[in-house]
């Protein structure tokens, strides 16, 4: 009977286990120092990674404004046809070169966004031990 019940038990165990479910899996609780380091890693991305990112977009989008109002004004100053061509063929260059930067950027952004996700499933994933953990020290105390 003990070993049907404990055969039930591994079943269930392993079940749970292999789910995709990051809930119901059961991990060991994390060593403070793991905890510490992975706080730290996620307050420097939300700090200083992430922020860096979206201030070198927002400067791409400064000097676009900068391009836009110089290629206008020289279009407008332009004396002939062929001058405002040139100024034509060399903004649509500028922006090009400029909208390249900006899409290795967003490249950028992305890959760190997703760090950063990755590092907060992470954390929503060791939960439940951290739970567990506390729940225990709290019986041992009373």
């Amino acid at each position: 009977m003990n070993n049907a019940r404990n055969a039930t038990f591994q079943e269930s165990k392993k079940e749970i286990t292999e789910t995709k479910n990051i809930f119901l899996c059961k991990r060991p609780p994390p060593k403070l120092s793991d905890s510490v380091d992975k706080f730290e890693k996620r307050k420097d991305y939300s700090t200083n990674i992430l922020p860096s990112a979206l201030r070198s977009i927002s400067s791409k989008r400064k000097h676009i404004d900068e391009v836009y109002s110089y290629c206008t004004a020289a279009f407008e100053n332009a004396q002939t046809s062929f001058e405002r061509k040139e100024i034509e063929t060399q903004t649509k260059e500028y922006l090009n070169d400029i909208a390249t930067a900006l899409s290795e950027d967003v490249n950028n952004l992305a890959t760190k966004l997703d760090v950063y996700v990755d590092m907060q499933l992470d954390t929503l994933g060791e939960i439940p031990s951290m739970i567990d953990a506390f729940e225990k020290k709290m019986i041992e105390k009373k």
